[in-house]
């Protein structure tokens, strides 16, 4: 059988057609390429219908009287096509297709569709049951879930749904009539399931079945479901953050604590490693300052090569250490220090008794934001570090003065 495109969101908002080719404005009136194409009927054998048995009926627009087509007809011509591909005589499958076409034939596809993306309860309609892609998000889901995409596979709009949850969604697909349940939370990892019916929609290509999903809530259910919600995220967020910030000074303390119990060359060598195990960081590397340079040891994981940078030079690099302000380098900043590309080196300058001493490069995969918490924590890991270049620097002075003649 051949499979026939399925009518999507982007043509019920008008942007499924081609502006060259489009002859209205109106999102469900379907130029003739697009009609056929959702028919699997090409536009000859269209033509020949109407000439010989008036169906479908197609709509004139423009000067040049243009055919366009209401998409309420695309069902009814894949009936019919359908039905003459097994044997029906033509006139046979049409009448059958128009007896078949209910209650609901006479009304156009622009009342259905345009009624179904105004309905004020939160409607999303998913194709499957593999892959599970979302089709519609009517006007009401849009806006308590922004994040689900016509087109997009239901798993990249909400990666936090996990195997079982899928599997449930997917069984509602062999549903015969409506289904009363629960719906799987679109907005984020921690929301609660929310009562919802599933309805499997009548569908031409049988090979792709659809069903839609109606959040179940009047209007007084759905204010009261949404202040719980917000109060709930409310404290799942002071919650999450509380743990976040315990878990950012956990880390400072124990790297702290370790550093306080090494000497400052092992205080110096240790410290990067130290900050890629408890920070999550993908390397580190200490930078010493030396006269009007930057000396950059090896880092931990070796993905970042030592070097020695003029600070004149790389102006972000020196205003960080001036300012004692943890940042983001420049991208040339992290070229010149030799890091892979597409990574990310986060400044942590070192700073003991007011003078600048150097400081310590931690390696992301990406850019993020940087939390006062996470600053704190790595600040206080900063001071120790701070210490023992300054402890290393004093040591060193005093070697070369006892050596010198």
């Amino acid at each position: 059988m051949r499979r026939v495109a399925a009518l999507s969101q982007a043509d019920l908002e008008g942007k499924g057609a081609d502006s060259a080719t489009a002859a209205t404005n109106d999102p469900l009136i379907l130029t003739a390429s697009r009609f056929a194409e959702l028919t699997g009927v090409d536009r000859e054998r269209l033509r020949t219908w109407e000439r010989r048995f008036g169906f479908p009926q197609p709509l004139r627009s423009g000067p040049a009287g243009r055919r366009t087509y209401d998409a309420s007809d695309v069902p009814r011509v894949v009936a019919v096509r359908q039905a003459v591909d097994s044997g029906t005589p033509v006139k046979s499958a049409i009448e059958g297709a128009l007896q078949a076409a209910g209650e609901f034939g006479s009304l156009p596809a622009t009342v259905l569709g345009h009624s179904a993306l105004a309905c004020p309860l939160p409607l999303v309609v998913v194709a499957g049951p593999q892959p599970l892609v979302v089709e519609l998000v009517n006007d009401a889901a849009r806006r308590s879930a922004p994040h689900l995409t016509p087109g997009t596979p239901l798993e990249d709009c909400a990666p936090w749904l996990d195997d079982e949850t899928l599997d449930a969604l997917r069984r509602r697909f062999s549903a015969d009539a409506p289904v009363r349940g629960a719906r799987p939370g679109w907005l984020f990892p921690e929301e609660p399931p929310c009562p919802a019916t599933f309805v499997s929609l009548p569908t031409a290509d049988v090979s792709q079945p659809r069903i839609a999903i109606w959040d179940n809530a009047d209007e007084r259910e759905q204010r009261a479901a949404a202040a719980q919600d917000m109060a709930a995220r409310s404290a799942l967020l002071a919650q999450s953050r509380a743990a976040y910030a315990e878990k950012m000074l956990a880390a400072a303390s124990g790297v702290a604590s370790e550093l306080q119990h090494l000497s400052s060359d092992q205080a110096a060598s240790r410290g990067p490693e130290l900050l890629v195990e408890h920070f999550e960081a993908d390397d580190a590397a200490l930078a010493v300052l030396v006269g009007a340079h930057v000396s950059v040891r090896p880092s931990a994981r070796r993905q970042i090569p030592a070097s020695l940078l003029p600070l004149a030079a790389y102006s972000d690099m020196a205003q960080l250490l001036r300012s004692a302000s943890i940042d983001w380098l420049s991208e040339t900043t992290r070229t010149a220090l030799g890091a892979p590309a597409e990574s990310a080196l986060l400044c942590i300058p070192l700073k003991c008794a007011a003078q600048e001493v150097g400081a310590v490069i931690l390696l992301f995969a990406e850019v993020f934001e940087l939390e006062t918490v996470v600053c704190e924590a790595l600040n206080s890991v900063a001071a120790v570090m701070a210490f023992a270049v300054m402890h290393q620097h004093l040591v060193n002075d005093v070697r070369a003065a006892h050596l010198a003649p």
